[in-house]
């Protein structure tokens, strides 16, 4: 029980010391090499993208003590899509991503996440048609292969290009080697 204790208290100091961490990069020499990880395709040029790992842990963690101390549902419901929507309009203002298309898939990550959680409430015992429950299940099935079709669609894009960009090393070496080899 003590363990649990210590590892619960470990994981609560977790973000603030990301923070702190975080609020420091300018100071540490080498932070790439030590911490990188913490600021991997984020924007590092102000405090408020910096921090973007420290907030998605933070909310993790409020959304475990909502589960357990909130008792009612409903509410545990609302204070996720509370949650949903600040993150949103964090991604939206903040624009922590380097990239627009990272940005652009958190953004859409987020907001199927939101949709799910707008339609939970139908889900508790406040209704009781099973024809609609059924059919919004089948919504959420439908918004979640969305997303996956989306995600699939940009992998797919990123992995052309990445072989183009390959081929075109490869074949600018052959030509090189083929050049040299002409010379002598």
């Amino acid at each position: 029980m003590t363990f649990a204790y210590v590892f619960g208290v470990l994981l609560l100091i977790l973000p603030f010391a990301m923070f702190v961490l975080l609020l420091m990069m300018d100071k540490v020499k080498r932070f790439d090499i030590y911490f990188g990880v913490l600021t991997e395709n984020i924007n590092t040029k102000t405090i408020m993208t910096r921090i973007f790992n420290v907030l998605y842990l933070i909310r993790r963690q409020l959304f475990i003590m909502i589960v357990f101390l909130v008792p009612d549902p409903v509410l545990q419901i609302y204070a996720f899509i509370f949650m949903c929507i600040f993150q949103l309009l964090y991604l939206c203002e903040f624009k922590p991503f380097i990239t627009s298309e990272d940005r652009f898939i958190e953004t859409l990550e987020e907001l199927t996440v939101l949709i799910i959680a707008c339609i939970l409430p139908d889900f508790t015992d406040l209704y009781d048609d099973a024809d609609m429950k059924w059919n919004l299940g089948w919504f959420i099935i439908a918004v979640i292969f969305l997303n996956l079709f989306v995600n699939m669609i940009i992998l797919i894009k990123n992995m052309v290009l990445t072989v183009i960009r390959a081929y075109k090393i490869i074949r600018k070496k052959i030509i090189i080697q083929y050049i040299n080899s002409k010379k002598v």
